[in-house]
């Protein structure tokens, strides 16, 4: 019996008998020199865990609610947990709904928990721990179609549920175990312009006002979503905050500095510009400053300032979700700071181009079309969270993978490091994402810190892994592409195990198959345009002619 046949033969048992087909592709797949020090904190979308690990993976602590994430985490400087926790809500249900925040001890014990989730306000997407303990929330505001269409809203662009949601920004002191204050708020519609009727409100220049937002322009088309603020950070040095609009394409800077009042003005705080946008950049063309040739930002996420003492530091960093239509990227932008305010030109905001971009090799092995996060660290690495690919990745200075962590988390629960994929990416196996935290950093003083078994509960030694799978380094001769009614996948290996899943551009399984060395794919039904096809680590583009 030759060797293909019999790996099928084992195969085909495997799957009967549900035995674990082992391919080692959950948990650490690399572990090279140069990886940072520290601790990685995660909150899996499909769990109400949440985990901090260390580089082998294993668990240093662990938390567990009594909701699913909503969608990201922090540690507190005392090591306490601030985490978002998704609550039902059927009349604002957009992607990212969260509703509610709590506070875990170290222990796991609630300390407090907090809950803005109606039919006109929803806490949604992510939040910011501020200094003096506070923590700032992004909200949906509903807007009533009368109140849109005041605010000079066109009517032609109000949708099918015939409300607007605009966004707004709470300061919330926590008054545990329960209890609130709300100590400051900004509100997207005090800081509007349209030059659609100039007998409604905010009617004016679109491009004279880049410190206001065109309330009809909407690149997404006619949804009530219409801005999505996906991030929000703060910069304690600047008493500022950004935060981003994947719809709009865009990252925007607001003034903290304001009293509330002041937040709804054209004037006051630090700056003189009350709760006006400070600074914008990603796609000029939404304040008439630019054409769509220069436009930078594609559904974005995860905006934040870089650190004092960091490489690139009081620059913004972001995950741009489509940089191309198969992949992702990092961008630093470096800001035209003076003092408190953003120098801009006769046109739009600078930098033209970014200060840096990482792309991965090939682009399309770094791809979220939505989610996903970075952060820099001290050593000039980069903490990348791909969340559709369900891996964490620690990217060098020289752009080289140093870590390389895939979760083990899924929807139908942890899988063990030797599961075998029955659906594509882990059954979605989603973070939204991952913070790492060095080892000087003061929530862990006092606390144990000793690690425990890795996530998937099985031991693991700790030791340079380069390349702890082949298939992280094969790559899929696909062929023809474009293609007709047929596709072939061959790997490198006539005896490698292929799983392999083609999607839709909106991420819906068209088809999957199972085979070794070579399969051969029918794409006779399928409407002619472009496919994704994916194994279980990277991702190719395909065209049905």
């Amino acid at each position: 019996m030759n060797s293909k046949r019999k790996l099928y033969i084992i195969l085909l048992f495997s799957l009967l008998s549900g035995a674990a087909w082992s391919q080692k592709i959950a948990g650490i797949l690399q572990n090279k020199t140069g990886v940072a020090a520290g601790f990685i904190l995660f909150s899996p979308l499909n769990s109400k865990q949440t985990y901090l690990i260390d580089e082998c993976g294993r668990v240093v602590n662990e938390w567990t609610s009594n909701f699913f994430p909503g969608n990201t985490s922090y540690l507190l400087p005392n090591g306490n947990l601030v985490r978002t926790k998704r609550l039902e809500n059927n009349i604002i249900s957009g992607g990212g709904g969260g509703g509610g925040v709590e506070i875990f001890g170290w222990g796991s014990n609630l300390i407090w928990s907090f809950e803005l989730n109606t039919s006109v306000n929803r806490l949604h997407h992510d939040i910011a721990p501020l200094p003096n303990g506070n923590i700032l929330m992004n909200v949906w505001s509903i807007k009533t179609e009368a109140e849109a269409l005041e605010a000079g809203r066109n009517s032609a662009l109000i949708g099918a549920e015939r409300v607007v949601w605009s966004e707004r920004i709470i300061e919330v002191r926590p008054i545990p175990p329960s209890a609130f204050e709300i100590v400051w708020q900004w509100s997207l519609w005090d800081h509007l312009v349209q030059d659609f009727d100039d007998e409604k409100q905010n009617y004016g220049v679109v491009h004279d006002h880049p410190e206001l937002v065109d309330v009809n322009f909407v690149p997404q088309g006619v949804i009530s979503n219409w801005i999505h603020m996906n991030a929000i950070d703060f910069n304690a040095k600047l008493n500022q905050i950004v935060v981003s609009s994947p719809f709009l394409n865009e990252i925007w800077v607001i003034d903290h500095s304001t009293t509330t009042a002041e937040a709804a003005l054209h004037s006051g705080g630090s700056s003189g510009k009350g709760g006006d946008l400070l600074y914008r950049w990603g796609n000029p063309q939404s304040y008439g400053a630019g054409m769509p040739s220069d436009r930078r930002l594609f559904g974005q996420h995860d905006v934040k300032w870089i650190a004092e003492g960091y490489p690139y530091a009081q620059s913004f960093i972001l995950f741009n979700n489509n940089k191309g239509t198969d992949y992702s990227s990092i961008e630093i932008i470096t800001p035209p700071l003076s003092g408190l305010n953003y120098s801009r030109p006769e046109q739009a905001y600078g930098p033209a181009n970014p200060t840096y971009t990482f792309e991965s090799t090939p682009k399309s092995s770094l791809y979220s079309r939505i989610m996903g996060g970075v952060e820099m660290l001290a050593n000039g690495n980069l903490l990348i969270c791909s969340s559709l690919q369900g891996v964490l990745v620690e990217v060098g200075a020289a752009g080289d993978t140093v870590w390389r962590y895939k979760s083990p988390v899924t929807a139908n629960g942890i899988v063990g490091r030797d599961y075998f994929p029955t659906e594509p990416n882990f059954a979605s196996d989603n973070n939204f994402r991952a913070k790492k935290y060095p080892p000087s950093f003061s929530g862990f003083n006092g606390k144990d810190l000793t690690p425990q078994e890795p996530v998937e509960g099985e031991p693991w030694a700790c030791e340079t892994i380069t390349s702890l799978t082949a298939v992280e380094e094969i790559y899929l001769n696909i062929y023809p592409n474009p293609a007709n009614d047929f596709i072939t996948v061959q790997a490198t290996s006539n005896e490698m195990l292929l799983h392999v899943v083609i999607t839709d551009v909106l991420g819906r399984v068209m088809g999957k198959s199972l085979g070794v060395g070579e399969i051969t794919m029918n794409l006779s039904g399928f409407q002619p345009g472009i496919y994704f096809l994916s194994n279980d680590l990277k991702r190719y583009k395909i065209v049905k002619q």
